[in-house]
């Protein structure tokens, strides 16, 4: 990831990302830290929203792009307790599911790419888990940030029963950890 780029993902430097994407450059939105780390990764555990909203206009598939552990930026933000980070990225058309990828080929969008070819669609970010198994509502309530908790819980109220049943590799459901955190 160019130098630049990460660090106005970290200071949520609009000004400096609009010019980025106006440049020939804005190709290397597309590239991430060695940790695999996007800029919306960058911004959301930083809670930077309007920046992060000035790059899902351009790259939109940013936002379920998954770090070296695994995470989406929903749970960074999650983890964070960047409320309106979360509310942006749960919110946002594009995280429902409801968009294409089309012709951008990096690592990142192989999976998509696949997901889509099988039929399935692009999963909710919601439900994307990382390599521990965790969803976005598992580092909320794993970081105390009961507001965030209970957004995300709300998002599939059909699925009540099969959300406390969601259990990470080290056994813990949503209800063990609202139990534990109060």
């Amino acid at each position: 990831m160019d130098c630049s780029l990460y660090n106005a993902a970290r200071e949520g430097d609009v000004e400096f990302l609009k010019q980025f994407i106006q440049s020939d450059n804005h190709n290397s939105l597309l590239l991430h830290t060695n940790q695999e780390n996007n800029i919306i990764h960058v911004a959301a555990k930083l809670g930077h929203i309007s920046f992060i909203h000035g790059a899902l206009q351009t790259s939109t598939f940013l936002a379920s792009h998954k770090n070296s552990k695994g995470n989406t930026p929903l749970h960074v933000a999650a983890r964070a307790g960047h409320i309106a980070v979360v509310k942006l990225l749960i919110n946002d058309k594009r995280s429902r599911g409801m968009f294409r990828v089309d012709s951008i080929e990096t690592p990142g969008t192989a999976v998509l790419r696949e997901m889509e070819e099988g039929g399935s669609g692009i999963p909710k970010l919601w439900r994307m888990r990382n390599k521990a198994q965790s969803l976005a509502l598992h580092e909320a309530l794993r970081n105390g940030h009961e507001e965030v908790a209970l957004c995300l819980w709300e998002l599939d109220n059909e699925n009540e029963n099969e959300k406390v049943g969601v259990v990470t590799s080290a056994g813990e459901s949503p209800l063990h950890l609202a139990a534990e955190s109060r």
